[in-house]
């Protein structure tokens, strides 16, 4: 737009003025720069300008679009495009398209630019004039206009023959798509390719009518504003809380506004992490995996369980290519599982019918996972092996199709150069999308290994703690920040530092309740059996006398034997034994599960609204796998004080639990004098270990928020 306005102002002079997009705008989103030129002076052409000249420049989100609002009758509108006519004039929304045909309007188009920024710049402004050249809006001829560009590009451009070259192609590739010829409606070709589901979603599945569903909140209200119909929005008294649940910008599909994307060598990978650890969109994923978890995983993911006798020689088949160095071994599963499996399919001493079912269940593990590629590296591979031999591990890495933004950070970072960036293209994406499939099927990094890496001097902690699900996937992409955005970054390597941190904890503590859990049941259980009256034979004889059913009930047998059974059972403290049993089985599900797969949050986030963040508040795009709290007041300290006390008191109440079953477990005589008070526990008086397991709150704003007022705010919360 700014070539433009310079190039006519200095063309023919008069008045001249522009309103660009707004900068602060989300990425991504769809912006509008408007230029008005006039031969004579011109004032505030306001905002109900007539257009006499549209240019379309996106081929994404054009069902959003109206590029024909306010194009005068006989108006031109310009659209950039590789496509044939005929798609071009069907991928126009259909009121543009009734515009066109009502008002005699003009449609041109031109193949999309090449090259740098500067010369695609020129490419395009040449075609900007072409059309008012071909429809008689600019009173020149095509070589004045080259004279005139030449005059101006040497005032300001070193290489001026490579520009004005790009602006005259520019010029003569214009071409006008006669509307005439096709119908207002097209027949649109049913599409091959079916939208998924975000592999990095499908654990909320989980379909119900609460606030926090992800299905029913995008199917209610995200799939309007993906495609740009969100005014018919019905009134939902969950919008009027602004809740959003988790995750919900990974549906969003930022492909679209790629041109490249980057692609993964496996063979040059060097293991350091740089590229997934400075990722602020979550884009590169990486794990680490054994052989021998690899095949199982395999086998899982495509039911090949005919596979199972045969599936520790597999692994060892894998592990030995990885050691060998020349040849250098394959990096994909594909080749590394054919290989194996061909080393031991003539030995093995099964049937005919039996090998012929163990290769079927090769061409199924092939099919779900032979996509994969996997680097063979010094500090997961041969490093571990000799500390330990048979402790290898491969590096598995995979880009997300849809959030990658294409900001280049990752290539950059790489210094074996083992990311490139390649054009974007249909066949690309479609193996980016099942590479991405096949690495969510697999099993997360061992904690084990990530302990090691730590300490490892070519990997380090950060990379190393992004080998986890949990911290490596705690920010996803498809929100607005701008592609390779700093703060959002910042964020992310917060969160996941975080996440490291309390996962571990988290763990321990779920196996803790579920122990606790199964020894109260337990505990349960020999109060039970010891009221019975195994001792007393023979009221146990009368009892079963007095029964005719062949098959009775527990309660109808002892009911024969009240008197004996009735004596011995402390009825107060089985009835707290069991509703204790019963709160830790509850406890347990909402650690580990919850109503959406995913336990309870470690971690929280309050944000602040300021320029730094304004982009994570983006409705209804949410990036994080934590809850998220928006604060509109300005008060973030406070609202995250009082989130945090509300946090901390659920967390509490698991705590007392725990200690109520040690006090029953332990056999206190004064047991039930303990509940009563360990009802009145605060977070104030949990011990050092149990402080530890509390969730963690976020507090992110800028100076304006943190500072002065805030910090003071700040300082009486922290002490």
């Amino acid at each position: 737009m700014v070539e433009t306005a310079v190039f006519l102002y200095q063309l023919l002079g008069g008045g001249l003025r522009s309103r660009p997009a707004l900068f602060t705008k989300p990425w991504a989103g769809i912006c509008t720069d408007r230029l008005s030129f006039n031969s004579d002076g011109l004032r505030d052409p306001g905002d109900e300008t007539p257009v006499n000249l549209a240019v379309l420049v996106t081929d994404a989100g054009k069902e959003r679009l109206s590029p024909h609002q306010g194009l005068v009758k006989e108006g031109v509108l310009l659209v950039q495009s590789m496509l044939p006519d005929e798609s071009v004039w069907a991928q126009l929304p259909a009121a543009t398209r009734a515009h066109l045909k009502e008002s005699g309007g003009r449609l041109y188009k031109i193949a999309p630019p090449r090259g740098s920024i500067s010369t695609s710049n020129e490419y395009l402004l040449g075609a900007i004039s072409g059309v008012l050249l071909k429809t008689d809006q600019m009173a020149v001829t095509q070589r004045r206009l080259l004279t005139i560009r030449e005059e101006q590009l040497r005032q300001s451009v070193m290489n001026v023959d490579v520009a004005l070259t790009r602006f005259e192609a520019g010029i003569k590739q214009v071409k006008e798509v006669d509307c005439a010829r096709f119908p207002l409606n097209p027949i649109r070709s049913p599409t091959k390719s079916v939208e998924q589901v975000p592999a990095m979603v499908r654990r909320l599945g989980n379909i119900d009518d609460a606030y926090d569903s992800l299905p029913r909140f995008w199917d209610q209200v995200g799939v309007l504003y993906k495609q740009g119909k969100s005014e018919q929005l019905a009134p939902d008294p969950y919008l009027a809380m602004g809740a959003v649940p988790p995750l919900s910008a990974s549906f969003r599909d930022l492909s679209r506004f790629r041109k490249q994307h980057p692609l993964f060598n496996p063979a040059l990978c060097t293991g350091c992490g740089d590229c997934w650890s400075r990722c602020p969109d979550s884009a590169i994923q990486a794990l680490a995996i054994s052989p021998a978890r690899l095949i199982d995983a395999g086998i899982r993911l495509s039911s090949a369980e005919v596979l199972r006798p045969v599936a520790s020689k597999l692994a060892a088949g894998i592990a030995k290519q990885c050691l060998q160095q020349d040849p250098p071994p394959p990096t994909a599963v594909e080749p590394l599982l054919e290989h194996a499996y061909g080393r031991i399919k003539d030995r093995l001493p099964f049937p005919a019918a039996r090998k012929q079912a163990i290769q079927h269940g090769i061409e199924q593990m092939v099919e779900e996972i032979g996509c994969l590629p996997v680097a063979i590296t010094d500090p997961l591979y041969h490093d571990a092996e000799k500390l330990n031999k048979g402790s290898g591990e491969l590096l598995v890495l995979a880009v997300d199709p849809e959030g990658c933004k294409g900001c280049g950070i990752c290539i950059q970072a790489c210094q074996s150069t083992a990311l490139q960036n390649v054009r974007q293209s249909s066949q690309s994406l479609s193996q980016a999308r099942q590479i991405e499939r096949a690495w969510y099927g697999l099993p997360d990094s061992e904690p084990a290994t990530l302990s090691r890496l730590e300490q490892h001097p070519q990997v380090g902690a950060m990379a190393a703690v992004h080998l986890a699900h949990s911290a490596g996937l705690a920010m996803t992409g498809g929100d607005g920040a701008e592609p390779g955005s700093g703060a959002k970054l910042a964020i992310r390597l917060v969160l996941a530092v975080v996440e490291a941190q309390l996962a571990p904890r988290f763990a321990e503590y779920l196996q803790q309740v579920n122990d606790t859990r199964e020894a109260i049941t337990g505990l349960i259980r020999t109060i039970l059996s010891d009221a019975l009256p195994a001792d007393d034979l023979d009221a146990l004889s009368r009892g079963l006398d007095n029964v005719d059913a062949r098959q009775a009930d527990m309660t109808s047998l002892l009911s024969e034997a009240e008197t004996a059974v009735g004596s011995k059972v402390d009825a107060a403290r089985l009835r707290r034994l069991v509703d204790l049993a019963r709160d830790l089985s509850d406890l347990a599900w909402r650690l580990s599960s919850g109503r959406q797969g995913m336990g309870r949050a470690r971690v929280s986030l309050v944000l602040s609204p300021s320029s730094a963040v304004g982009w994570a508040s983006s409705f209804p795009h949410s990036p994080y796998s934590a809850p998220v709290t928006l604060d509109p007041t300005g008060d973030g300290v406070q609202l995250a004080a009082g989130l945090l006390e509300g946090q901390l008191r659920q967390a509490t109440e698991g705590f007392v639990m725990m200690r109520k079953a040690r006090a029953e477990l332990e056999g206190s005589s004064d047991a039930a004098r303990l509940w009563s008070d360990l009802e009145a526990l605060t977070w104030c008086d949990l011990d050092e270990q149990e402080r530890s397991l509390c969730p963690a709150m976020l507090l992110v704003g800028d100076s304006d928020q943190l500072a002065g007022r805030g910090m003071g705010q700040l300082t009486r919360v922290l002490v």
